[in-house]
């Protein structure tokens, strides 16, 4: 595609995208920061936080997780390679059974 209109960030192979508040990559899995900061071309991500995933034991901190390994692009999560399906029956199912 044309990048002409595109973000001079979007223009770079980068060596490692580095993240403040990291925290905020998993808030959702498609909010803009985590959708932008997935168009950019890079070989490592890193999440930086001070801030502990909020509700750790509940639903929404396994649906944080979940932004944030999708943020951080691991193969083993990655949508293309059935990662939804991956993550719901390793993740998810134990999680939600109490086993994790």
């Amino acid at each position: 595609g044309d990048k002409e209109g595109a973000s001079p960030l979007l223009k770079v192979h980068w060596s490692r995208l580095v993240v403040d508040e990291g925290h905020a990559m998993g808030r959702g899995k498609y909010n803009s920061a985590i959708l932008f900061a997935s168009w950019i071309s890079a070989e490592r991500r890193w999440a930086m936080t001070g801030t502990p995933t909020p509700q750790t034991v509940s639903r929404s901190g396994l649906t944080n997780l979940r932004g944030l390994l999708g943020f951080l692009q691991h193969e083993f999560f990655e949508t293309r390679l059935d990662g939804d399906r991956v993550w719901q029956t390793c993740i998810a199912k134990d999680w939600n059974s109490g086993c994790l």
